[in-house]
């Protein structure tokens, strides 16, 4: 029996020791979360969309960073677009990425601050399609340097 303890011993000793020495041979450790969405808006509506960010979506993203759902969130103009790339970015960064339970409770809270139901946000979303594209979204990640 001891030898077997002994045995057992040494293999999570061999296992653990490399793993942290691995670690800290890693110069970049995973950070944050980035949520980017290029935005393309149609001529004659950048005031239209604008304003749509500087209400509805502020106060939106104010509320989930007050809840700490997202850390920070930013709006970044292309100042000058070549054919083919967006007129903005919409930039949220989250310390985690809810799972599926959590983003339903989120979700839930946000409709009852926003006082809308799912029906009326999607109208709202395709109101806003009329003018604005969302030509992708990313989910990427920020590494930092370990040391």
């Amino acid at each position: 029996m001891k030898m077997i303890r002994c045995a057992v011993a040494a293999i999570a000793l061999s296992v653990a020791v490399p793993g942290a020495v691995a670690a800290q041979d890693i110069p970049m450790v995973p950070g944050e979360y980035v949520e980017v969405a290029g935005i393309e808006i149609a001529d004659g509506h950048t005031l239209d969309y604008v304003n749509y960010l500087a209400g509805q979506y502020r106060r939106e993203l104010d509320f989930a960073v007050e809840r700490g759902y997202i850390s920070s969130y930013e709006v970044l103009f292309n100042e000058y677009p070549r054919q083919g790339e967006p007129d903005m970015y919409l930039v949220t960064r989250y310390e985690t990425v809810p799972n599926a339970e959590e983003s339903m409770r989120q979700m839930r809270e946000r409709q009852e601050y926003l006082q809308r139901n799912l029906a009326q946000l999607e109208a709202e979303s395709g109101e806003r399609a009329t003018y604005r594209t969302v030509m992708f979204s990313q989910l990427l990640r920020k590494y930092e340097y370990a040391n």
